[in-house]
């Protein structure tokens, strides 16, 4: 009997816009937490900041440093805060 594997997200963090997102999913996609729930990244904020696309170029390094990883743990505390807050998201 096989065990299902359960999905492990990576959490990122984006600090001025206070927005949280996780992924990539098995199709490559990010989501953001907006509204009390996890909704596909259509604008790619998330992809855009690690790799850090910017008008100029690819791997800007100052938009790489608006992001980073963080702990489910951490990733359950924002989400407490801002369901707490009533926030939409931090755009």
């Amino acid at each position: 009997m096989d065990k299902k594997k359960t999905r492990k997200w990576r959490y990122y963090y984006i600090g001025y816009w206070d927005l949280l997102g996780r992924g990539p999913d098995t199709n490559h996609w990010y989501y953001t937490y907006e509204n009390g729930e996890w909704l596909k990244d259509v604008m790619h904020f998330i992809n855009d900041h690690l790799i850090g696309y910017s008008p100029d170029r690819i791997g800007d390094p100052d938009v790489m440093r608006e992001i980073c990883e963080i702990s489910e743990e951490e990733a359950m505390a924002i989400m407490a805060r801002q369901d707490k807050e009533g926030r939409r998201n931090g755009r």
